[in-house]
């Protein structure tokens, strides 16, 4: 879990300038866990809105205008 943290974090920064561009949360019981990923800063405006992911691999979306499926691919 950590190293699926440690990407996503990774991926939510603009490449060689150092701006985060989502704001990372974990919320996480004994048997499952929740990550998501919610734009910040230049991404802010984002039509995927906030992206997130459970421990069954389910991946979602909120706030967006588009489906999980398109901004997920």
């Amino acid at each position: 879990m950590v190293n699926l943290l440690v990407a996503l974090m990774a991926v939510g920064v603009l490449a060689g300038v150092g701006i985060p561009l989502y704001r990372i949360s974990l919320a996480a019981a004994a048997t499952h866990f929740t990550i998501q990923a919610a734009p910040i800063g230049p991404q802010i405006h984002d039509a995927c809105g906030t992206f997130t992911l459970n421990s069954l691999g389910e991946k979602g979306v909120s706030g967006a205008g588009y489906s999980a499926a398109r901004c997920w691919q």
